[in-house]
């Protein structure tokens, strides 16, 4: 009982650990862009993969309030990463898109990041790097207990979903339809 408590905090530690490694990855200089958070990454991110999107899609993608979005947006705009506009079809609409700074930003920002996380995987042994990716995907699976927290922690990949993912084998199971990239 004394070695699983032990194991389970190890567990527990090493989670911590690697989300904290994951989360500076993916903040932080951003070259002659100086700092953004992660929450500017998260949402320069989501606007990269969904163009010209709503407000509330933004704050719906991202899983924060719409004025917590608009707060966003609004230092996206300051930072000339990103722009507002009025609908074309429906002036009641805003719709937000990335300037040129703003997706080069972001892909800079995405490589770097791709970059460092395929450094750190590489360095395992082959079947090694095969056993954490399965189990990763295992402790996943059984981590999200409803189509609801799927949802969640779901990245908003938009056309480059997969629906092979293990968020929406998730969803699936959960609820039987696929999750909404």
């Amino acid at each position: 009982m004394a070695g699983d408590q032990n194991a389970d905090h190890r567990a527990e530690r090493l989670l911590e650990l690697l989300a904290q490694l994951v989360f500076k990855g993916m903040a932080g200089k951003a070259g002659d862009e100086g700092e953004i958070t992660r929450t500017q990454f998260l949402g320069l991110r989501y606007l990269r993969l969904h163009e010209n999107c709503t407000m509330g899609s933004l704050a719906s993608g991202l899983g924060i309030s719409q004025p917590a979005a608009t707060k966003l947006v609004e230092r996206l705009e300051e930072r000339a990463l990103a722009l507002r506009e009025r609908g074309a079809g429906d002036r009641r609409k805003t719709l937000i898109r990335l300037m040129p700074r703003g997706f080069h930003l972001s892909e800079r920002v995405l490589r770097e990041h791709s970059r460092q996380s395929s450094e750190m995987v590489s360095q395992l042994e082959a079947g090694l790097r095969e056993s954490v990716v399965v189990g990763l995907e295992d402790l996943l699976e059984r981590a999200l207990p409803d189509a609801r927290a799927a949802q969640q922690i779901c990245l908003r990949c938009g056309p480059h979903h997969d629906p092979d993912c293990v968020v929406n084998r998730a969803h699936l199971a959960a609820c039987g339809k696929p999750v909404v990239p």
